[in-house]
């Protein structure tokens, strides 16, 4: 296993932090959304060749089968002013990405700091997204 990885499980554990693996260098939070039935999927992605930086992925803020105009410039202006997380579309999923360099002595508190910008991202960009997508 990675050191990355390893690093990772044992700050979650001293956090109490519940994770699941999803491979020997993929570690997955599941997290609900305030006010909604939305699990966020938060996968952390590690390169066990290059222990230097991990990528953060969210998923599952939203599905979409057409992406509309307006639902495009809105994901535009939310990239604007939400700048730690990258907002996209990946395979008719709204998802959310980041990524850091780090070391396995600073990696448990990066992971951690990002994972809670990125939900509370998610928190203040989900009515405005749906606004876009029903609207």
């Amino acid at each position: 296993m990675n050191r990355l990885i390893n690093s990772i499980q044992n700050f979650y554990y001293q956090e109490q932090i519940h994770f699941e693996m999803y491979d020997e260098d993929t570690l997955v939070v599941h997290q609900g959304l305030d006010n909604t039935n939305v699990r966020l999927n938060i996968v952390y992605f590690t390169n066990p060749d290059e222990e230097k930086n991990i990528q953060l992925k969210i998923y599952n803020l939203g599905k979409v089968d057409y992406i509309s105009e307006s639902l495009r410039k809105k994901v535009n202006e939310l990239n604007q002013k939400y700048r730690w997380y990258k907002i996209y579309f990946e395979d008719g999923d709204i998802v959310l990405s980041t990524d850091a360099i780090v070391t396995p002595n600073n990696v448990g508190d990066i992971c951690l700091e990002l994972t809670i910008r990125g939900i509370n991202i998610c928190n203040a960009i989900y009515p405005e997204l749906m606004r876009a997508i029903w609207g």
